[in-house]
């Protein structure tokens, strides 16, 4: 597969993004997989990375995925997405006040949107 241009970006994406929604994570992190490659920089398939391993019951690779993420190149909407994914793989991870604390970054940030 030589580049992606942004409609094939786009289109993939999607579709990875529908067989997360249908819980068939396999598919879904394979598409999510490639597209973090091609676009290492796009933080929203990083986010949906980071969310579809956490559902995958894979919260370690989330984290990593999250943590590889620059909070500043962040928007005010992806700030909200991450803040909130973050909580989640945290609890999942069983870091019960680490997850609270970003819960609270969430709702602040949210409040702010």
């Amino acid at each position: 597969m030589d580049g992606l241009d942004e409609q094939k970006t786009e289109f993939l994406y999607l579709l990875a993004y529908l067989y997360m929604q249908q819980a068939r994570y396999d598919m879904a992190l394979q598409l999510f997989r490639i597209l973090r490659l091609h676009t290492p920089d796009n933080i929203k398939v990083a986010l949906a990375l980071a969310s579809c391993l956490n559902k995958a019951k894979r919260p370690e690779e989330a984290l990593k995925v999250l943590k590889s993420i620059d909070e500043h190149q962040l928007s005010a909407d992806q700030h909200v997405a991450f803040f909130y994914i973050m909580s989640k793989v945290l609890w999942d991870l069983k870091e019960v006040e680490a997850s609270r604390e970003v819960l609270h970054q969430y709702l602040k940030v949210r409040k702010i949107k």
